[in-house]
């Protein structure tokens, strides 16, 4: 189990992973990475703010290798490139993206003595300023959720291939055909984003109702814990939630992470009340099979 903490971001942030039920029986190391990222100004405020979930092949024998890998470089683009990618065609997006991601999978392929596709992983993405601007990228069976003033909905859905546990990686050979790529400058009838909620495929069955194309109220309980409670308490809750509540609901890696935009930030060294956000599961929330 992994998770990290951004605590002084406009862009409120916290992460976690849990290795699947599956995984720990056959003695398995969980196969999913997230990364976030932001840019900050000389006077500390943050321009913008990226994440990035990746799920590694259950095939190959890097699997977290590559996700780490994937995580990392799709990070590191969005903030690279972020908002001057918002000016350019969709297709230049996703080409280079895709070359950085395979850039940093050659040279550590190399190095380790491994064919890149032995480092194999999905990745779904998403870097927001604090102007409302927002850019969305998404491979494989992952899946992004999105607040939009007070409306939520899902960005980017899990896609997967003819079988269930087939989908598309970094390393594929038509990874390009499947790059998804949402934003401001694309999606214009919405409002300025104000949270995002990425996830690996060990999580859709909670967070989402594919047959009726809703999502669990889970999702914007999640993003609500941003508006009374520090990201450290957040990612605590989290961690917790998703050991205990959405692992039992999937035998896979499962992987969330938070993006919110707070009304109201926690005071610096504010504690919650007693109990605090551990205290709130989000199980009532959750879609029901």
């Amino acid at each position: 189990m992994g998770r990290n903490i951004e605590t002084s971001s406009y862009w409120l942030m916290a992460g976690v992973s849990t290795t699947g039920v599956s995984h720990e029986k056959a003695g398995v190391e969980c196969q999913d990475a997230w990364a976030c990222s932001q840019s900050v100004e000389p006077t500390g405020s943050v321009v913008m703010a990226a994440a990035c979930v990746s799920d590694g092949a259950g095939s190959v024998c890097k699997a977290f290798t590559g996700a780490k890998l994937t995580a990392w470089a799709v990070s590191v683009w969005l903030l690279e490139h972020f908002p001057s990618a918002l000016e350019m065609p969709r297709d230049w997006i996703r080409q280079s993206c895709l070359s950085m991601v395979r850039r940093s999978i050659r040279r550590a392929a190399k190095r380790a003595g491994y064919p890149p596709d032995e480092y194999a992983a999905t990745f779904v993405a998403v870097c927001a300023g604090s102007d409302g601007k927002w850019l969305a990228l998404h491979l494989g069976d992952g899946g992004i959720i999105g607040r939009f003033g007070n409306e939520i909905l899902v960005v980017s859905q899990p896609e997967k291939g003819e079988f269930a546990n087939e989908s598309w990686f970094a390393t594929s050979s038509d990874a390009l055909e499947h790059i998804r790529v949402y934003g401001s400058s694309f999606d214009r009838g919405l409002s300025d984003p104000t949270g995002f909620v990425l996830f690996s495929d060990g999580v859709e069955d909670s967070l989402l109702d594919r047959r009726k194309g809703t999502v669990a109220k889970a999702a914007s309980v999640m993003l609500d814990w941003f508006r009374d409670h520090s990201p450290d308490k957040v990612s605590t809750a989290l961690e917790e939630n998703l050991g205990t509540i959405f692992c039992e609901r999937s035998h896979d890696d499962c992987t969330i992470v938070l993006m919110a935009k707070p009304n109201e930030r926690p005071e610096p060294g504010k504690n919650p009340p007693e109990g605090g956000v551990q205290s709130i599961p989000v199980h009532a929330g959750l879609s029901e099979d």
